[in-house]
């Protein structure tokens, strides 16, 4: 039983172990675990959230994932539309596509990955960009205009509680040069990445496969946003592979060619 003053609730934990604290506010709930090791007094703030990703703000999903905290009810495929900002207007949006998939750099698995697309693309939106504006990809992924200035462009269009919350995670990418014998497949550093070609359709080629795993939202049988860059170099060229109409990475297209930049990326 506890002892409320104000906002603040006051417990004396009988014995030592792991207690769980749970809270309402209104349709809002909250939870954290303390452990008690020590005669002291310990202070725990509880982060309210709705049970329905879609329904939080940017600030809020960013405090329930800092904390450690992943609500059962967001699901891979919940979506949340940007309606502020930059990509206010353009029908961007933010979709869970994988849980627990992506390695953090500093160890353990982040607990979602996230994508950000623009939905009903016509023929061309905010998020196009060349992958090289000019000449050869000299290394790989790593080597390239998006990689380089693109990437790190789009990443300032996020919310900004997102992207000052962004965490980095391994991915592995095509690099070096198939001219001088040198492609291969490296395990990157990344903040936010385009997709590779195996973690939406789960081809098993041998080269490609190598780039990742399949995320749960492509393998639950939905399609990828079309007319988007991959990070997949084609293997024995310059090119890299995009999306089409459909959605499926069936080409490999001309590097000058402006095409959507779709983000993955972990708080």
């Amino acid at each position: 039983k506890g002892i409320q003053n104000g906002d603040e609730w006051t417990f004396i934990a009988e014995t030592y172990g792991e207690y769980t604290l749970t809270g309402t506010l209104g349709t809002l709930t909250a939870s954290a675990t303390v452990t008690v090791d020590a005669v002291k007094q310990y202070r725990e703030t509880l982060a309210f959230y709705s049970d329905n990703f879609a329904l939080n703000d940017w600030a809020t999903i960013a405090s329930v994932i800092n904390n450690g905290i992943n609500p059962e009810t967001w699901k891979v495929g919940d979506v949340k539309k940007i309606e502020s900002g930059d990509l206010a207007g353009e029908e961007a949006h933010i979709r869970i596509i994988g849980k627990n998939h992506d390695t953090y750099v500093d160890g353990g698995k982040a607990p979602y990955t996230f994508m950000l697309y623009i939905s009903d693309r016509v023929t061309s939106d905010a998020l196009d960009r060349p992958m090289q504006s000019e000449g050869n990809v000299t290394d790989g992924w790593q080597s390239t205009d998006m990689y380089k200035t693109y990437v790190p462009e789009i990443r300032n269009l996020l919310p900004s509680e997102f992207r000052t919350n962004l965490k980095y995670i391994i991915k592995n990418s095509v690099t070096g040069d198939y001219r001088n014998g040198t492609q291969q497949i490296k395990a990157m550093h990344e903040l936010n990445c385009l997709l590779a070609k195996v973690e939406i359709d789960g081809t098993t080629e041998n080269f490609y496969a190598t780039e990742g795993e399949q995320y749960e939202f492509f393998k639950n049988g939905n399609s990828a946003p079309r007319y988007s860059w991959t990070r997949t170099q084609k293997e024995g060229d310059d090119r890299f592979m995009e999306t089409d109409n459909n959605g499926v990475v069936s080409m490999a297209a001309l590097n000058s060619n402006e095409r959507a930049a779709t983000m993955c990326f972990c708080l």
